[in-house]
């Protein structure tokens, strides 16, 4: 559905695929999208705007009520909206952004002009799926049981009440019976849920080797302290989880494996 001139429609408006608007359109009942929308021009919307895939804005858009995005939000010309803004995908604002009530963003914010909040603003951070050959170094990953690990993680928290996570390692060392690894010891969040984005230290450890029964290395602090770390903490690659519900870990080696992991265990 395009739009080139004047259009004002007093009802709700009901759109399965793109909607481009080129010139004004006023909608003064409820708008939503199934598919992309493009606003060059004006676009008033008096009643809620809901938007199922990408909402592009090259020209002003005014949302008097809430605004739901479910994809990426790209704003390059101003931006008001009255009521709530949720946006499921990243926001990218590169224009003022004018929100009154409160602004929920489940991916990245980039913002590089002004960016006004009547309300509360949350930016929420999630874990996606990724194939192997996409994690790297540094990538904070959420395991659950009877997962492969997809590379050398160390182990930060657990949902274990004694901060351990249970591995079956027979595709490395051919043992059936299931080993025990540690939640790397800090006094600074024994009594705390671990938060991703709270952690900024820094992992020194020994470069990758065929040693399977041996790692050395810590994490620096921004304090200064030091915690040690082992082969207790540490989940290698190719070993599946087991009897635990939930681990989160660092990756700290990745990419090609070592000669010592079997073939199948290489990545997609």
């Amino acid at each position: 559905m395009c739009f080139d001139s004047l259009v004002v429609v007093s009802g709700p408006l009901v759109v399965s695929g793109p909607l481009v608007v080129s010139g004004p359109l006023v909608v003064s009942g409820p708008l939503v999208v199934s598919d992309p929308l493009v606003v060059s021009d004006p676009l008033v919307v008096s009643g809620p705007l809901v938007v199922s895939d990408p909402l592009v804005v090259s020209g002003p858009l005014v949302v008097s009520g809430p605004l739901v995005v479910s994809d990426p939000l790209v704003v390059s010309d101003p931006l008001v909206v009255s009521g709530p803004l949720v946006v499921s995908g990243p926001l990218v604002v590169s224009d003022p952004l004018v929100v009154s009530g409160p602004l929920v963003v489940s991916d990245p914010l980039v913002v590089s002009d002004p960016l006004v909040v009547s309300g509360g603003l949350r930016v929420e951070r999630r874990y996606v799926e990724r194939f192997w050959k996409a994690v790297q170094v540094g990538d904070f990953v959420r395991l659950r049981c009877n997962e492969v690990l997809p590379a050398d993680v160390l182990l930060l928290s657990s949902s274990d009440p004694d901060r351990l996570c249970h591995l079956e390692t027979a595709t490395l060392d051919g043992e059936t019976n299931l080993k025990q690894r540690q939640v790397v010891r800090s006094p600074s969040d024994l009594d705390c849920e671990f938060d991703p984005l709270k952690f900024h230290g820094v992992v020194e450890c020994e470069k990758p080797n065929n040693n399977l029964n041996r790692f050395r290395g810590y994490i620096l602090h921004p304090s200064g302290s030091r915690d040690a770390l082992s082969k207790e903490n540490l989940l290698l690659r190719g070993c599946t989880v087991r009897n635990t519900e939930e681990a989160v870990g660092l990756v700290i080696y990745a990419g090609e494996p070592p000669t010592q992991y079997p073939r199948d265990l290489w990545p997609p």
